[in-house]
């Protein structure tokens, strides 16, 4: 005896009686489908179930995933900060001369008259970096792949001497140290971090602390030229007047030129004084950076894994669908049973 559902397909009576039984066995998702009930949810145990007879299959793709990013971590190369905390020399208050006559010199900084962005430029600048690389050697060492230390000469590859040349030229240098080199200024301190990043920390260190040197001895050696240059001027207007007047006037600019010649050469740290100066950092291990690939990669791996096997268990939970019988040469499907005499 069978049960018409709802959906005009047959259900064995055997089975619709087992399903009324309290404690009997629940019908597959496909005969409530068919009764009119609603289909059967994923609780927890079932969860929990998927989960735990799939142990290996996680196991195994959460090693891969974290294989991979520890992989990531060892060809991506470690780079660490050389930061070396400055302030800029404030400008010192305009002096003047005062003397009996009538004319007065105009108001004269005894320090370099640049701004604090005047000289993040001047050190961001493609000539302080030129001469930067030149001073020391740069090239090799920015160009390590394509150095061959023992014969002293660039290898490098066929494209690159089919499109850029036999060597490595300053442009390809200041290329890529001005990628490295950072320098900003702190809006509420109104400190400057100059800030180099490679992949060896003594020389990120080295290089933040001679790119701040360097710009103090230029900048020094600026102010004498320009102020020994007004001198020279000077002295030759001075003897050019006989005008005792002038004559004081011109005595009162070359005083202060000369104050300035001094001041430029009693203090080394010319235009900016280190507040805090670069260190080589200690843990050179595993930086934050090549740890934290590796914890998100983990991370992703137990996502994939667990959105694999609950995909596994779904698909394993679907009935199957039954296949349609095949129809005999007479017309009936296989297995039907043959009308009895006197029906139509």
């Amino acid at each position: 005896m069978t049960e018409t559902s709802n959906t005009g397909t047959s259900i064995p009576a055997d089975m619709v009686e087992a399903a009324k039984v309290v404690g009997s066995p629940r019908l597959p998702n496909g005969y409530y489908l068919q009764l009119g009930a609603p289909e059967e949810e994923m609780h927890l145990l079932d969860l929990w179930y998927a989960i735990t007879s799939r142990k290996l299959l996680i196991f195994l793709v959460v090693l891969g995933f974290t294989l991979f990013g520890a992989l990531l971590a060892w060809v991506i190369p470690m780079k660490w900060k050389g930061e070396v905390t400055v302030s800029v020399v404030p400008q010192s208050k305009t002096t003047t001369t005062s003397t009996s006559s009538t004319t007065t010199p105009p108001p004269v900084d005894l320090n370099m008259p640049y701004t604090s962005d005047e000289i993040i430029g001047y050190v961001q600048g493609r000539d302080f970096i030129y001469r930067f690389i030149q001073k020391y050697d740069l090239l090799p060492i920015l160009f390590e792949k394509d150095w061959n230390a023992d014969k002293k000469e660039w290898q490098l590859s066929t494209v690159h001497r089919w499109i850029y040349g036999d060597t490595i030229s300053l442009w390809d240098g200041y290329d890529k140290f001005s990628g490295v080199l950072d320098v900003s200024t702190d809006d509420e301190t109104s400190l400057t971090t100059v800030t180099v990043t490679w992949t060896d920390a003594k020389l990120a260190a080295d290089w933040a602390t001679k790119v701040v040197e360097m710009l103090n001895v230029e900048m020094r050696q600026k102010a004498v030229q320009e102020s020994e240059a007004i001198l020279k001027e000077l002295e030759s207007q001075l003897k050019r007047t006989s005008v005792l007047e002038l004559q004081q006037s011109i005595y009162a600019l070359m005083e202060v030129q000369m104050a300035k010649v001094a001041s430029a050469r009693v203090h080394p740290e010319y235009v900016f004084k280190v507040v805090d100066s670069a260190v080589v950092e200690d843990d050179q291990n595993i930086p934050y950076l090549q740890l934290i690939l590796i914890i998100v990669s983990s991370f992703l791996g137990v996502v994939v894994a667990l959105g694999l096997v609950l995909l596994l268990h779904t698909i394993a939970k679907q009935p199957a669908q039954p296949k349609p019988r095949k129809k005999r040469r007479g017309g009936k499907a296989a297995g039907e049973a043959a009308a009895p005499e006197g029906q139509s």
